[in-house]
């Protein structure tokens, strides 16, 4: 139960985080297009990557894992507003905003990630 505890306080400062940060960055568009979750996304991606580089083969507390990786992390970034958005765009006829959203998340996303765990690995040496 004390595992949960962490998620949930991880998880709805993650959740409010994503709602202002995302609301903030779609006030500006971008070619177009909002922006948000595509920034909310990356910039997660990127923390997550730093977070694990840090805490890989050290002694972590696993309540402290809890609230920042599946809490916080977890309800900061989206897969499924990113999906939603990714159909609004097809549904519009909008198919290279489509695949723009595809793939700047997944690309970039998966980069940061490798980026933000080397750079931790190499600070951390």
């Amino acid at each position: 139960m004390e595992k949960l505890i962490f998620i949930v306080i991880g998880g709805i400062a993650g959740a409010i985080s994503r709602f202002y940060l995302s609301n903030f960055v779609n006030l500006h568009q971008f070619f177009g297009m909002k922006i948000g979750t595509i920034a909310v996304n990356l910039i997660g991606s990127f923390a997550i990557g730093i977070v694990w580089g840090l805490i890989e083969n050290r002694s972590f507390d696993p309540r402290l894992k809890l609230l920042i990786t599946t809490g916080f992390l977890g309800c900061f970034t989206t897969f499924s507003t990113f999906s939603l958005e990714t159909l609004q765009y097809f549904n519009a006829g909008e198919i290279g905003k489509a695949f723009a959203n595809v793939a700047i998340s997944t690309i970039c996303g998966i980069a940061l990630v490798f980026l933000g765990y080397f750079i931790a690995k190499y600070f951390t040496k």
